[in-house]
């Protein structure tokens, strides 16, 4: 001021205040920075523009200082818990600033145009969405219909993603589709990709048989292409396991007993059948509802566990079982690789020893209705209970009565 070096008395002030409102961001465990803080600023800091009522003097003092020490102050990260990326001046540029959102770059919804023309180009539909190409478009709805996956009005193919995509991941099994046609869709949903991509890019039409064909084919390949080796080099290989056989005996003399169970998650209830069957004598079938067991591959594991229980107290030793499990009878070949079923394994192998001649071996499901009937059934019922009956005149040991042991809970 007027050259004789005093400093203008505002600016100096407001300097001192700036300083201050620094030490109690720099000091927050002082003596002073505790008690502003419980006034102020609880659960913040110094710097955040709150509605404060009635606040003293000083605290509106240093308040006025507050764009001062915002004009030079930057944020250093750290771990980042406290930073707020969006608002708070981190990036060092020639004066800290928060990072600025590029004007040109906005956010894309969950769909395929990068234009403004949201048509679909396959059947005109004013919006193109995941859901309407997968599964609403005509072309692909008609891949669909033309699969094995079954079209069911209101549930599958819907106007929700999330409920078409739980369909293929987990009701199939309900449906009781085996795995080579329900592990399909991946290629299905590709294919049609693939041909929504081809009609944009390259002005060609696919039918949908033919998207469904490429995609059987490439499913195939795959399969093919990723099957372990011990499973090629055991399937060319011309002597079986003597223990457990996967394939039946040329002998014909002994019975054949089918075995399934039927479970679902949300049923309290798991449902177990078996069916024997002699050329001459008939059949013998049973079935049982049992408390939900942990897992499908556990209850067709109960299932076989039973019947092999309820045959050795008949006395019938000789016996081919046939299941459409394939995980099940690996389970029985190589107990080791499924310690989750040690247990069980070790019931199984204690049963096993009672038969004169047990064999083990796969059948497709087409083939196992019977069994797989008196499961569902058993299942539907929903209670505790289990059946064994004499479809026509046994003989030997087996009596002509129904056998009816209910369950007492």
């Amino acid at each position: 001021m007027g050259g004789l070096g005093f400093r203008d008395l505002k600016d100096f002030n407001l300097a001192l205040l700036a300083k201050q409102l620094w030490r109690l961001i720099q000091y927050p465990s002082s003596l002073l920075a505790r008690v502003l803080r419980g006034r102020y600023y609880r659960q913040s800091d110094p710097l955040e523009d709150r509605k404060i009522y009635s606040p003293s003097y000083g605290w509106r003092s240093m308040m006025a200082a507050k764009p001062y020490l915002q004009m030079g102050i930057r944020k250093t990260i750290g771990s980042g818990l406290n930073t707020r990326a969006w608002s708070e001046p981190w990036i060092p540029d020639e004066r800290a600033r928060p990072p600025r959102a590029a004007p040109q770059i906005g956010f894309q919804e969950p769909g395929m145009h990068m234009g403004s023309d949201k048509q679909c180009p396959r059947c005109g539909n004013p919006e193109e969405s995941i859901n309407h190409l997968l599964f609403l478009c005509p072309p692909g709805l008609q891949v669909w219909a033309l699969s094995d996956f079954p079209s069911l009005p209101g549930l599958f193919p819907s106007t929700s993603i999330y409920q078409n995509m739980s369909f293929l991941f987990w009701n199939t099994k309900e449906l009781c589709m085996i795995d080579p046609q329900k592990d399909f869709y991946p290629w299905i949903l590709w294919y049609i990709w693939k041909a929504r991509n081809d009609k944009i890019f390259d002005g060609k039409e696919t039918s949908p048989v033919d998207t469904l064909i490429h995609a059987k084919i490439e499913a195939e390949s795959w399969k093919t292409a990723n099957e372990p080796k011990d499973v090629e080099e055991a399937a060319l290989s011309p002597s079986p396991s003597p223990s457990l056989r996967t394939s039946p005996l040329d002998d014909q003399r002994f019975p054949t007993c089918q075995v399934d169970a039927s479970w679902i998650g949300n049923s309290l209830v798991s449902g177990l059948g078996w069916s024997l069957k002699e050329e001459e004598s008939g059949e013998v079938f049973g079935l049982q509802g049992c408390r939900r067991s942990l897992s499908a591959l556990h209850a067709e594991l109960e299932s076989l566990l039973w019947a092999m229980s309820c045959l050795i107290d008949r006395g019938v030793l000789y016996v081919h079982f046939q299941s459409d499990c394939l995980d099940l009878i690996s389970m029985t070949e190589s107990p080791s690789d499924w310690p989750s079923f040690l247990s069980e394994l070790e019931v199984f192998q204690n049963l096993r020893g009672n038969f004169g001649i047990f064999t083990l071996s796969h059948i497709p499901r087409i083939l196992n209705t019977r069994a797989d009937t008196l499961a569902k059934g058993a299942r539907a019922k929903g209670i505790i209970f289990f059946q064994i009956i004499h479809n026509e005149p046994m003989t030997g040991s087996f009596s002509n009565q129904p056998l009816n042991w209910p369950i007492v809970m």
